[in-house]
């Protein structure tokens, strides 16, 4: 099993997300609700302990590093339509 700061990456995410935060604890990111097994609760939570971090933080870069792997797929899926409607 992978460790969980191999799921942890990317100082600059890390960095985009501190510079969002706003005097006061307030952020200007969005708020993002999932209902999740009791399960999986408990794991994220371990784990988020493990790594001195919120559930919160490591939820989102889950979710930073989930769309980074996604985006070199949708733009080459993208790409070869363009191609495709080319007459």
């Amino acid at each position: 099993m992978a460790h969980p700061s191999d799921y942890l990456y990317a100082r600059h995410s890390e960095e985009i997300c501190e510079s969002s935060i706003i005097m006061g604890g307030k952020t200007d990111l969005e708020r993002v609700v999932a209902y999740v097994p009791a399960e999986w609760k408990e794991e994220l939570e371990a784990w988020a302990e493990a790594e001195e971090r919120s559930v919160s933080w490591l939820v989102s870069k889950l979710i930073d590093r989930a769309l980074q792997e996604r985006r070199p797929i949708t733009q080459t899926v993208q790409q070869a339509s363009e191609v495709a409607s080319v007459p």
